[in-house]
């Protein structure tokens, strides 16, 4: 027979008395206490699902800034290099091509009205349509915006806080393409310029994915 010491008896019989109490407390939580855990547990879940879609579309963004880079390396190489493509899926170029003259996106778009964009998923940037600038040719539509973020970005440890690009969209296949993009060092389009590319390769526009280039799609063609 095992024999308990005195100490181990008191723990077994402390431990005895104090869970029927918690057991209690916890069958005693009323309905009110326990849908404001509930609510709880949603809010966290919430936030975290909100900084998981901020960190994908920020790596989107570091990744089409990655490729705009690349595609203007290869616009610029000298006549007679073999030209590879740019990122994986790319076409292959039988013959180097040259960008045109780089765009003053702040004369371009002097004057003209910012409207708001709705319907994508927020990534810390505010977006605005400059409807006034929209220019139609067949089924494709040209049209500046602009990103303010919130918070400072950086390319190539250049820092800026707003981006005004000028994207043609293809109203009949979704996808679009960056004609051109130019970085500042202040909001909505002020400061300095900091870097200044082009990238024109299109880009699918998946439908309901709630992208920036989907709610700027939508406004372009809103009138095809």
């Amino acid at each position: 027979m095992r024999i308990f010491s005195g100490s181990t008896f008191i723990a077994v019989a402390t431990f005895s008395t104090i869970m029927p109490i918690i057991s209690q407390q916890v069958s005693a939580q009323t309905p009110q206490q326990m849908e404001y855990e509930r609510q709880q547990r949603e809010y966290r879940q919430q936030m975290e699902r909100q900084q998981q879609e901020q960190q994908r579309q920020q790596q989107l963004m570091n990744e089409n800034a990655r490729r705009q880079q690349e595609e203007s390396r290869r616009l610029n190489a000298p006549a007679g290099q073999n030209q590879t493509p740019a990122y994986q899926g790319a076409p292959a170029q039988t013959a180097p091509r040259r960008p045109g003259p780089q765009i003053d996106a702040t004369a371009a778009t002097a004057g003209a009205e910012w409207v708001p964009a709705s319907g994508y998923k927020d990534f810390g940037a505010a977006i605005y349509a400059a409807r006034s600038t929209i220019s139609k040719s067949g089924n494709f539509v040209r049209m500046w915006d602009m990103y303010d973020f919130k918070t400072a970005r950086a390319i190539e440890s250049k820092q800026f806080i707003s981006l005004i690009n000028q994207m043609e969209h293809d109203c009949k296949v979704a996808r679009s393409r960056v004609l051109s993009t130019t970085a500042f060092s202040g909001h909505m389009g002020k400061g300095n310029v900091v870097i200044s590319d082009r990238a024109p390769t299109w880009e699918t526009v998946r439908p309901g994915s709630g992208t920036p280039a989907e709610a700027l799609r939508k406004i372009a063609c809103a009138l095809k």
